[in-house]
């Protein structure tokens, strides 16, 4: 009996163990619920598929089984799976695959409608003999309760978009919670891995979503020196969401552009699109609801991972956005056709996950060229000239001597002389190309129009940089400032007049200032004849052919400047030097604000900045809240010792009264700071008038007497961050001394020089003193000075209006009078003095004296003999009469 009771016991201790061997069993820790696609781009039921992963020993899962929260039962044949092994199944029908290539089995469940509710469901995994292995719950599931008491499960795990999968992080974790299911793309039988570290070092660079047309896209950049595989990952604006198709890769430092439209985008950039997510021919991004459709005025682009997790935001406007990816506010809204785009410094972008990645002082716009900044060294041959001496001669002289071809881009054309030259050049078959700003301040004028009419006669090609919103026609920059002309591949002309009658004047007498260069170096022009080449591109938009557009052209009455009474005073001929040169090209917007042009020319002066501008605006931004870089620069720069002197026109608009911020706000600006803080800083209008110049047009700076900048660039942000301008930096104390002795000319209010007078020609004895008096000289604005040479030796010896003078040597002496008033001008008059010896002046004297006294003798015998006559004949009368009574 104690035998059949210890059998007894035997066998019940025997069948618990049985009965609880599967919660102790290898399956139970080794094979889990890791991948599940429910909501699958495309077809449902072809999509759907859960996936099981061995981490153990080889484990057969026949009889196992899969239940839903429906219902929905499904019974594994027999399938030994090995360890590091995957079991896909598949929800719709297929031939199974059981061989385990590469490492994965595929079965189907041969079902012909979908089986796992997008919205929310569960899922529970059992052995052979019903024990719960694994389960998992997702969405909107109702099921937490569902699961036998030895599954622990909290709370569903968040629902995945379309097209994303539900994976267990890290791969083949076992944990009873929705902590380790994460958003992920879909790995059939493949691990599902961790983030790896280079998708970090992916960023949204661009954003173009204030656009014209249905072209808005987004840049990605990778900084990774690797390849980064980004397939799965998606683009949203959390409205509307698209993702990268498979096998989508960015080669290391590359940039992939994403749009809506890749046709319409081409058109407006020049460039393939990588993908497009609603037309055109480039790759197909996959949409996920809808396309992601950006607002004008506030949103947020969202580039996230293939688990879904954030990689980086760009957020702007109003948009609200304050989870993982951004800090703080979102950026400023950019205007209509204009570019956000992250900051970068030398090729190395800005990462604070903050709008202070995105600030920029210029604006980019859709289409504009982005040339880099570049330093050329070359043996050549330079030619500065000046307006309005010489600059229409330097000019022609080589358009006459072209004998290939002629490319010019300027803002406006209305020498009729130049164009005359330009005429005559295609007719002895010289090809000329005219790229001129089609929508200037003002209009065309009818002047201008008709040079273009008679050089499109003789074959002249002629494009207008136009922006018509009539015509859906929007220019890549605001104006076409440039003034610059291409000769025979060789040749460069730049600089900053207009190629007009003021600008460019025959008569040199009448005219602005301006300053201008010539290069002959191939290097130089190739440069230039890209910048050219990219604004001229007949696809682009806003290039129209001048024919095709010159019936709609509303054109102005010319308005050249009316000749002034007085003539231009001064007279520089051009300096020419052949020889090593280096210069710095200056494109704007492209390189206007590098630092490695114009900035960098102020911030390296350490003696001396000159300024000759037409205007300077001392704030940009659109509350005027943004300070000129430029002035700030030169502020600066006399802050640590450098002395900066500062010319501005004088015309009426760029000193009007009720502009606050015009030429004399800036003048008054600079000398206040000059006074408040000891400063050797000085600014002034130019006295134009006095020169005789119709207006101080120049956009020149001179740094150290060594840089020379001549440009077509005025000191506001038009012309620095949103006009297309050509400038060049020139590295040579020859030329830059050419143009700082312009400017000093410039810089006098009065360039008269003073007309002096000596005093008459005069004879003096030797030893005696005599008076000269200079105050017979005159001046307009006052004479300073008063300076006298005595002995002719080219030395000013005495000093003064007035001076008196004792010379010791008899003969002809030429005295010189220099006469100079406040700002140097002079004027010079001599006079000559005989100076006579001494004792040859006694000697004359006493015969003077001889003379006389014979004279004086004559004179009495004449008086005295008639007289003694007289008396005598007389007395005989008396006598004779006394006798006779």
């Amino acid at each position: 009996m104690t035998r059949v009771l210890l059998f007894a016991g035997v066998l019940l201790l025997s069948a618990f163990s049985l009965q609880t061997l599967p919660s102790e069993a290898e399956p139970h820790q080794t094979i889990v619920l890791n991948e599940v696609v429910y909501n699958p781009r495309g077809p449902e039921v072809e999509g759907e598929w859960i996936e099981l992963f061995n981490g153990g020993d080889s484990v057969n899962i026949l009889d196992w089984s899969i239940t839903d929260q429906d219902n929905w039962f499904f019974q594994f044949p027999s399938l030994a799976v090995p360890k590091e092994c995957y079991v896909v199944l598949h929800i719709g029908t297929g031939i199974p695959d059981s061989d385990f290539n590469d490492n994965v089995a595929h079965l189907y469940a041969n079902k012909t409608t979908p089986r796992l509710n997008n919205n929310g469901d569960d899922l529970l995994l059992r052995d052979s003999r019903g024990v719960a292995i694994d389960f998992f719950s997702y969405g909107s599931s109702n099921a937490i309760d569902y699961p036998p008491p030895e599954i622990e499960w909290d709370s569903a795990a968040d629902a995945v978009p379309e097209g994303y999968s539900s994976s267990v992080f890290p791969n083949g974790n076992q944990m009873d919670s929705p902590d380790h299911w994460i958003q992920s793309r879909t790995t059939p039988g493949e691990s599902n891995g961790e983030l790896s570290a280079a998708s970090t070092e992916v960023k949204i660079t661009e954003v173009y979503y204030n656009a014209y047309r249905d072209n808005e896209y987004v840049a990605i950049t990778s900084l990774s020196p690797n390849e980064v595989d980004i397939a799965g990952w998606m683009m949203t604006d959390l409205e509307g969401r698209v993702a990268f198709p498979p096998d989508t890769r960015i080669a290391p430092h590359n940039t992939l552009f994403v749009t809506r439209n890749s046709t319409s985008f081409f058109e407006d950039t020049f460039l393939q699109a990588d993908f497009q997510y609603e037309r055109g021919d480039a790759t197909s991004m996959a949409v996920i609801g809808s396309i992601p459709q950006f607002n004008n005025d506030g949103d947020e682009i969202i580039l996230q991972d293939d688990h879904g997790r954030t990689v980086d935001v760009f957020a702007y406007g109003y948009s609200s956005y304050i989870d993982p990816g951004w800090e703080g506010d979102p950026t400023e809204v950019v205007y209509k056709g204009k570019i956000a785009r992250r900051s970068s410094t030398e090729g190395s972008f800005q990462d604070t996950n903050s709008s202070l990645d995105w600030e920029s002082l210029r604006e980019y716009g859709i289409g504009q060229s982005d040339f880099e900044g570049q330093e050329i060294d070359f043996t050549g041959y330079v030619r500065a000239f000046s307006s309005p001496d010489t600059s229409f001669d330097v000019i022609t002289v080589q358009l006459e001597g072209a004998n290939e071809s002629i490319s010019i881009s300027v803002y406006e054309f209305t020498n009729v002389q130049i164009g005359q030259v330009l005429a005559s050049a295609l007719d002895r078959g010289v090809s000329v190309r005219l790229l001129l700003e089609g929508s200037p301040v003002g209009g065309l004028k009818t002047s201008e129009l008709e040079i273009l009419d008679d050089l499109s006669s003789h074959g002249a090609d002629i494009r207008l940089l136009l922006d018509d919103q009539s015509q859906n026609i929007h220019s890549r920059y605001n104006f076409n400032h440039g003034k610059y002309a291409l000769i025979d591949g060789n040749t460069v002309i730049m600089g900053s007049e207009n190629w007009g009658q003021s600008g460019l004047p025959a008569n040199n007498r009448i005219g602005n200032r301006g300053w201008g260069i010539l290069i002959e170096n191939q290097a130089v022009h190739d440069y230039f004849a890209e910048v050219f080449e990219s604004d001229w591109n007949p696809q682009a938009r806003d290039s129209v052919e001048y024919e095709q557009t010159r019936s709609e052209i509303q054109t102005t009455s010319p308005s050249e400047p009316t000749n002034p009474s007085y003539e231009y005073s001064g007279s520089f001929l051009s300096f020419s030097k052949t020889g090593n040169l280096k210069v710095r090209p200056v494109i704007s917007p492209d390189t206007s604000l590098d630092e490695s042009t114009i900035l960098r020319m102020i911030g390296s002066a350490e003696e001396e900045i000159l300024v000759e501008q037409f205007y300077i605006r001392p704030y940009w931004g659109r509350d005027r809240n943004q300070p000129n870089p430029y002035l700030e620069g030169i502020v600066k720069a006399s802050r640590r010792g450098v002395e900066v002197y500062v010319i501005l026109d004088s015309s009426w608009y760029n000193t009007e009264y009720d502009d606050s911020f015009d030429n004399d706000d800036v003048v008054s600006y600079l000398n206040e700071l000059r006074e408040a803080e000891g400063l050797p800083i000085e600014a002034k209008l130019i006295n134009a008038d006095s020169h005789g110049l119709i207006k101080l047009h120049n956009k020149g700076l001179i740094v150290d007497g060594k840089e020379v900048l001549i440009s077509s660039i005025n000191w506001n942000k038009n012309s620095i961050a949103l006009n297309r301008e050509i400038g060049i930096i020139v590295c040579d104390e020859d030329v830059a001394s050419f143009y700082r002795e312009i400017f000093f000319y410039d810089w006098k209010d009065d360039v008269t020089s003073p007309i002096a007078f000596a005093g008459d020609d005069t004879t003096v004895l030797m030893n005696e003193e005599i008076t000269f008096d200079g105050r017979g000289s005159f001046d307009d604005m006052g004479i300073v000075n008063f300076s006298w040479d005595m002995d002719g030796d080219g030395n000013y010896d005495k000093f003064g209006p007035e001076i008196t003078h004792t010379f010791e040597r008899e003969g002809n002496h030429t005295i010189r009078l220099r006469v100079g008033d406040a700002w140097g001008n002079v004027g010079t008059d001599t006079c000559l003095v005989s100076v006579l010896d001494g004792e040859g002046a006694v000697q004359l004297e006493s015969a003077e004296e001889l003379g006389g006294l014979v004279l004086m003798t004559i004179v009495t015998i004449c008086i005295l003999v008639p007289a003694l006559f007289f008396v005598l004949g007389n007395k005989r009368k008396k006598y004779n009469k006394d006798m006779n009574s």
